[in-house]
């Protein structure tokens, strides 16, 4: 078969568009679920977050979006979720029972029988945690008022940026 043309081991070029089809595919695709959604009931009520209401106005569904996978939060979510699933094309739902457990993106959600609960923990045991590379300076008084600014330790940046990262992600709310 072979490479196409321009192609070779070793020849680095850029992509004019992506692997699988148009650059701005990911938005196309977004606005087409989000039309399909809004028409089969589903309102969006923040970025990715779409709620489901019964003749009453009360929430009956949740659905949570994230890139091509939908997470659905619902007493009956084969039901909530089949109009949706056949307009799109969908495959069957992944659905928990009581008792089941799932995990997705750093996130373990589990069914028990109020509901469903949603972790980290599993994660948190992920990250490690050296206790060495962290600072140990005392933040006295005196300390916090001086004026003089000190030179940084390059060493340390990166532990703070690993840091920030993993309190960046532990901190994101827009799931619940």
């Amino acid at each position: 078969m072979g490479f196409p043309e321009g192609f070779a081991p070793g020849v680095i070029g850029q992509v004019e568009s992506a692997m699988y089809g148009l650059k701005d595919a990911p938005r196309l695709y977004g606005k087409h679920f989000k039309r399909i959604a809004a028409e089969e009931g589903w309102e969006e009520i923040v970025e990715s977050i779409f709620v489901l209401k019964d003749e009453e106005k009360k929430v009956k569904a949740v659905m949570a979006v994230h890139i091509d996978d939908l997470l659905i939060f619902s007493a009956d979510p084969a039901h909530d979720f089949e109009p949706l699933r056949q307009r799109l094309k969908m495959n069957e739902p992944e659905i928990l029972s009581v008792g089941g457990e799932m995990g997705y993106t750093g996130l373990e959600v589990r069914k028990n029988k109020s509901g469903f609960e949603i972790s980290q923990e599993a994660y948190l045991k992920l990250i490690p945690v050296q206790t060495d590379d962290l600072p140990r300076k005392s933040l006295s008084p005196e300390m916090l008022n001086e004026e003089r600014e000190e030179e940084k330790e390059e060493d340390l940046v990166a532990v703070m940026i690993k840091v920030m990262g993993d309190s960046a992600w532990l901190g994101m709310s827009d799931v619940c």
